[in-house]
């Protein structure tokens, strides 16, 4: 399920730039004031007021006429299932859609079910998709035949999940530090909990690995829930875990996060303890996680920019601030269609390199 990174801090990371402008709905037509203008340009032959005129003209607006499969590629409860169903709630509330969001769960193979069948579905407006950087990198670096700008269009970037490393409370490793060195003192002995491979959690073990000289016993996961439990059960002896993952048990005193990989501390009340690789010397283990909204490949431009306007609304709610980014502890961040490709597509050219480097394909041939 997870994350994206490099203190590219853009904006507090996803969420504090501004997007590209998205095209709004428009349905009024012209008013008389601006056609009179138009008239008055004509005659009097100026290409000036001729090229005011046309600058001033609304987008062609796209309108919702029905209901929309909003597909999350994993099981109900989880980072990506909350987000979407977030989305959903605020969009329809405060009418930011005119029908529905209608989330739909498509678990399985590391998101590739999910993602499959969106692909199914080109050019339709009325197929969404969430979006999390996990599944993104799990497209390219697990060698889908499709990758992930094969099979969607990405719509805006919503928020920055920042990833962190737990340890339990009662465990005798509670910094960072101790769990360093023990691990580069008993190579192969510390068990390091993760979810899935090739994703954004392997990512992080990875770069721990090559940049810290530690050495733990990698152990997979079906899911950050399956992390959570066997770090809460003493199976392992940390786990990688985006904070909505763990807040629970972090609240309830069972789970210590001891640092994170994002560029700066994160500032939810019980993450903004936990330093940054960076503070602890490491400034190359970093990097973040997004999440946000993407769609059918090739869905018309106008319903692309509909929705994209839609998500612009909807991260500047109290909703969205308070009930989700700040209960969750995630980091505030926009970005719209045109620069949240780009960023995407930058963001794998360093996570590839990444898992060339460290050997990665070497070793799954």
């Amino acid at each position: 399920m997870k994350k994206t990174w490099y203190a590219l801090a853009m904006a507090g990371f996803m969420l504090a730039g501004c997007g590209q402008g998205a095209a709004k709905e428009t349905k009024a037509p012209e008013s008389e004031a601006k056609t009179e203008a138009a008239s008055e340009a004509t005659k009097e032959g100026t290409s000036e007021g001729a090229e005011e005129e046309k600058s001033e003209a609304p987008a062609a607006a796209w309108e919702m006429k029905k209901e929309a499969e909003y597909v999350v590629p994993a099981n109900p409860g989880g980072g990506s299932d909350i987000s979407a169903r977030v989305i959903a709630e605020i969009a329809q509330k405060n009418k930011f859609a005119e029908k529905n969001l209608m989330v739909v769960n498509k678990p399985g193979g590391a998101c590739a079910v999910g993602y499959n069948y969106v692909g199914t579905k080109k050019g339709d407006p009325y197929t969404l998709l969430s979006l999390h950087s996990g599944n993104i990198v799990v497209s390219e670096v697990n060698g889908w035949e499709q990758k992930w700008d094969d099979l969607t269009d990405i719509i805006a970037i919503m928020a920055f999940d920042d990833v962190t490393l737990c340890v339990r409370t009662d465990g005798p490793y509670q910094t960072i530090e101790e769990l360093l060195e023990a691990a580069k003192e008993n190579p192969g002995t510390l068990k390091f909990g993760s979810d899935q491979r090739g994703n954004t959690s392997q990512l992080g073990y990875e770069l721990i690995k090559k940049y810290t000289g530690a050495d733990f016993n990698y152990v997979q996961f079906d899911s950050s829930g399956d992390v959570a439990t066997a770090l809460l059960g003493g199976h392992v002896d940390v786990g990688i875990l985006n904070p909505c993952e763990c807040i629970s048990q972090v609240e309830s005193g069972d789970f210590k996060p001891v640092v994170t990989f994002a560029p700066e501390r994160i500032t939810g009340e019980y993450f903004k303890d936990a330093p940054t690789f960076v503070e602890t010397g490491y400034p190359e283990v970093t990097f973040r996680e997004y999440r946000g909204i993407s769609g059918a490949k090739d869905m018309p431009a106008e319903a692309l920019a509909y929705y994209e306007d839609m998500a612009e609304k909807i991260v500047e709610t109290d909703e969205w601030k308070t009930g989700y980014l700040e209960a969750n502890s995630l980091t505030p961040a926009f970005m719209g269609h045109d620069e949240a490709t780009q960023y995407i597509k930058d963001d794998m050219e360093k996570v590839m390199n990444i898992f060339t480097e460290v050997g990665y394909f070497d070793e799954a041939k």
